[in-house]
């Protein structure tokens, strides 16, 4: 598909990127010789592998040494974002992007580049409410130059499905598939309901959350319920005074020094280069 030109290039959901996800991980292992790699996943990239490793749990196992989830998402009882929670109230916004065939939010052009990219990089404090309204509940632990480059890099299109489905979690209390209305789910599904992602029939990788205090997406409470799903799988657990994208633009990076421990611990052998760099993990973001 070309994203210019097939208005049905965003029209998917994260519980259909998982293909995607198995396909780069056949890609870097066919190019690196090495049988297993280690991930390491952010935001809805992590539910993604929920699903992914659901429905394919050995294939996951015979490729994946350890999963490094960073602000992960799954059950979404407890967000806090104002944005989402409004457009969760009803569904009256999403059906009028719909009905205009709209997929995708904030493709990349002239005007998104310049409120993304020109105005962040000029008003750095506007970008930083906007973070506090979606995002980060508390901004203060961000760097406001790394915020201002991670935005001049932002957003690269949001598939409206995608969204659609994150407020269908919200709204129903429940981590399931795409609900496309009884009638379709029927056939897709063989249910009415659409099916949950059965989270406990993940097992054989190794999984470490990093979850943040303040994250309004990936709240510490869903997470301690992702964590009991995920059982003997959880190697790790700890959380931060970080918001969901703190884990990108933090003035205090050093959650990097327990991502390194932990693929020293769980992955191939670390390359020599990465085991003898001295870097200042705390100012790394300055």
């Amino acid at each position: 598909m070309n994203p210019d030109q097939d208005i049905t290039f965003g029209d998917f959901s994260f519980a259909d990127r998982f293909e995607d996800d198995r396909a780069n991980i056949e890609f870097i292992r066919r190019h690196t010789g090495q049988k297993k790699i280690s991930v390491i996943a952010h935001s809805e990239a992590t539910a993604a592998f929920w699903v992914g490793m659901s429905q394919y749990p050995t294939w996951y196992e015979e490729r994946v040494n350890i999963l490094i989830a960073l602000g992960p998402v799954s059950k979404l009882d407890n967000i806090k974002t104002l944005l989402l929670k409004s457009l969760g109230a009803n569904s009256l916004a999403i059906s009028l992007v719909k009905s205009f065939g709209i997929h995708e939010f904030f493709y990349p052009n002239f005007w998104t580049n310049v409120w993304f990219s020109t105005i962040c990089g000029a008003f750095p404090k506007i970008c930083r409410f906007s973070t506090y309204l979606i995002s980060d509940g508390d901004t203060s632990v961000d760097n406001l130059e790394s915020m201002s480059n991670y935005y001049g890099h932002y957003p690269a299109g949001i598939s409206v499905k995608s969204l659609e489905h994150t407020l269908q979690i919200y709204m129903q209390g429940r981590f399931q598939y795409f609900d496309y209305g009884e009638e379709v789910n029927k056939r897709i599904y063989g249910t009415t309901v659409p099916p949950l992602v059965n989270l406990k029939a993940i097992s054989g990788v190794p999984i470490a959350l990093l979850v943040g205090n303040t994250d309004l997406l990936g709240d510490p409470e869903d997470n301690q319920w992702l964590r009991q799903q995920l059982g003997s799988n959880v190697v790790s657990y700890k959380t931060y005074d970080y918001g969901h994208i703190t884990f990108f633009i933090g003035k205090d990076m050093s959650y990097l020094e327990d991502v390194i421990s932990l693929l020293r611990k769980y992955a191939a052998p670390v390359p020599s280069t990465i085991q003898t760099a001295k870097v200042d993990l705390k100012k790394v973001s300055n």
